[in-house]
């Protein structure tokens, strides 16, 4: 099914415990969406039984999402770039800077008028 457009795009800060938990704070809306390329690669492994596939695992080994977007606000770059903001609201960022780790959320809209949701 095509996808014709996109929008709804959020992150929300993630936390990791001691224990490997994760927590995810409140989604914040990043900025008006204009592309998402998301490319996705798994692990796969099939199990036969009576010589024929029983089951087929398959699980996330890692993915790259590429966002093209309008505007990102400064608070936005602050959390994802690990930029720092002056008293100006000056956004001022360095080659060392890292940003916060995050979920990023957002809706494709498909040919048949229903959305799909990442």
């Amino acid at each position: 099914m095509a996808l014709i457009g996109l929008d709804k795009l959020f992150y929300a800060k993630i936390t990791e415990d001691s224990s490997g938990d994760e927590t995810y704070d409140t989604p914040v809306a990043l900025a008006k969406a204009i592309q998402a390329d998301l490319s996705v690669e798994l692990a796969e492994a099939t199990l036969y039984a009576d010589n024929a596939p029983a089951e087929v695992v398959k699980e996330f080994k890692k993915g790259t999402l590429s966002l093209g977007i309008a505007d990102i606000g400064t608070a936005a770059a602050k959390d994802l770039t690990g930029a720092e903001i002056d008293v100006n609201g000056v956004v001022i960022s360095g080659s060392e800077d890292t940003g916060s780790p995050v979920a990023i959320g957002f809706r494709a809209l498909k040919s048949n008028g229903r959305y799909r949701y990442f």
